[in-house]
């Protein structure tokens, strides 16, 4: 919390219909909402999104702005975030 802040939002973006994805998506899930979420007050507790990009991409007539939509929510809750990789 103390090098990112909240709120934190997970993005999953995995197959639900893909037998081996689904495994690690609900495991993630169940991660995340069941033991992470558990232990954390509400202000702090992680956003967890699944959003099946490939089944989307069916449903979605304007793909992919749904995803947008989401990650734009995420950024305004956030107000910015920043990724900085090790100089080697």
């Amino acid at each position: 919390m103390s090098k990112f802040s909240y709120p934190i939002y997970c993005f999953n973006l995995t197959k639900k219909q893909n037998a081996r994805e689904k495994i690690v998506a609900d495991e993630y899930n169940k991660v995340i909402n069941e033991h992470i979420n558990d232990q954390l007050p509400k202000q702090l507790k992680i956003n967890f999104i699944h959003y099946d990009v490939k089944a989307k991409k069916k449903e979605e007539r304007n793909f992919p702005f749904g995803l947008f939509s989401l990650a734009k929510k995420a950024f305004n809750d956030i107000g910015f975030f920043s990724v900085e990789t090790p100089k080697s």
